[in-house]
């Protein structure tokens, strides 16, 4: 479970990622977040901490779509990558 502190800063965190543009409104997320470029990145530490600014900006963009979209068509959830401590 987040603490409030978590809480709080993702709250804050989710309109500056949309007003800096780290939101990528043109990344097809869901199949972006399925490739091996993204599978990397979302389970390994070590590949976060090697990502260039456009990597975090796509890996951003799943972690608020996952946050908003985490329903899927029937009613099931979307998968959490490890990386990513979803809490819906």
């Amino acid at each position: 479970m987040p603490s409030a502190y978590h809480a709080y800063a993702i709250q804050e965190l989710h309109p500056l990622a949309f007003a800096d543009d780290w939101v990528r409104s043109d990344l097809g997320w869901p199949t972006w977040m399925e490739t091996p470029e993204a599978r990397d990145l979302l389970e390994d530490p070590a590949a976060m901490r090697e990502a260039t600014q456009e990597q975090l900006a796509r890996v951003l963009t799943v972690i608020v779509r996952l946050k908003r979209f985490s329903e899927d068509g029937s009613g099931g959830r979307r998968p959490c990558p490890k990386v990513i401590q979803c809490h819906t």
